[in-house]
């Protein structure tokens, strides 16, 4: 048995087929179908199976894609040599990886009947999920020979499904973290109001700098979607929450516009803060293709104003920062 080191993938060049790879991939909807578009899309007769395992806390699901039915034990037996494999490597990253008890199979076949399976001499090749400078998955592709064509064809393909991928993630996180009751993050908009309410009384009575950011989204021009748009809300929604910090609360102004809270904090560094959040929306294709975004920045200081006061001065900031240039920031003066 060989197992090829992990590696980063390498820049692509999008030729004709790899755009007809993008056009697919833009309809899958979680990576157990992203993995099978891409096995579809190299079909390659010496891999008899794709495997792929996100590299994020609480998450367990892995996605297995088969040429053919596999039987259970080798199934068990791939999928436990996998996750010990990538587990030291995750670490090295600081990522977590679940334990091969507790993950959930995702599988398909692409084919229902026929031979197939794994042979007496596996190679396996791992490749790196990356973007936004992160690990956000692993894929292993398991073939019955060596080879540099088959290596260089996954790195290929891992570089082009990379941003969808996380987008998936993205999209998946925040949909848990809307769920749970438990979490400060995501609040709607009585809530956040509720929330600004209570640190402007409580500015009144010990007075210190506060900051408010709106980051409004607005839908590009151009056919799109339902499901698509709101995925692209999903991560703008979940970069924003991953972008700010601890103390931060993150909430709804509207349906389309995001609050973010910033205690103890001077425009300075609000600027800063929104600077990071534009740049994390700006370079996430899951979010440009379908959403434009602008930040406005307001804040209050000793005297300050009410919760209207500043939700308004964020409103003229936003609105300012949308006649400058895409991606925006503005501080309201």
């Amino acid at each position: 048995m060989h197992n090829a080191q992990l590696t980063a993938a390498q820049t692509p060049q999008y030729d004709a087929a790899a755009l007809d790879l993008i056009g697919e991939l833009e309809s899958a909807r979680d990576p157990l179908e992203i993995l099978t578009v891409a096995a579809q899309w190299i079909n390659d007769p010496d891999i008899f199976a794709w495997m792929m395992l996100p590299i994020a806390k609480n998450h367990t699901e892995i996605s297995l894609v088969s040429t053919y039915p596999l039987p259970k034990a080798n199934i068990s037996a791939l999928i436990d040599d996998f996750v010990y494999a990538v587990g030291g490597t995750a670490s090295a990253y600081g990522a977590d990886v679940a334990s091969p008890d507790v993950v959930e199979i995702k599988q398909k076949a692409l084919n229902e009947t026929g031979a197939g399976g794994p042979m007496a001499e596996q190679v396996f090749n791992d490749v790196g999920i990356f973007t936004r400078g992160k690990l956000h998955a692993v894929v292993r592709v398991c073939s019955s020979r060596a080879g540099e064509e088959i290596t260089s064809s996954v790195q290929r393909i891992a570089k082009i499904i990379g941003p969808y991928v996380d987008a998936c993630l993205l999209a998946q996180r925040d949909k848990g973290r809307r769920q749970s009751d438990q979490e400060s993050a995501g609040l709607d908009t009585l809530a956040f109001r509720t929330r600004l309410e209570q640190e402007i009384n409580d500015v009144r009575q010990s007075p210190r700098e506060v900051s408010l950011l709106r980051i409004k989204l607005q839908r590009v021009s151009g056919p799109v979607s339902a499901s698509e748009l709101e995925r692209a809300y999903a991560v703008a929604r979940a970069l924003v929450e991953q972008s700010v910090r601890g103390a931060d609360v993150v909430g709804m102004i509207s349906d389309s516009d995001i609050g973010i809270l910033m205690p103890n904090t001077g425009p300075r560094k609000a600027l800063i803060g929104a600077m990071r959040i534009a740049d994390a929306l700006s370079n996430h294709p899951g979010v440009t293709q379908h959403l434009e975004h602008f930040i406005g920045v307001s804040g209050w200081a000793i005297s300050g104003s009410d919760v209207d006061g500043l939700l308004m001065e964020t409103e003229l900031a936003a609105t300012q920062a949308q006649y400058a240039t895409f991606g925006a920031v503005q501080l309201y003066m």
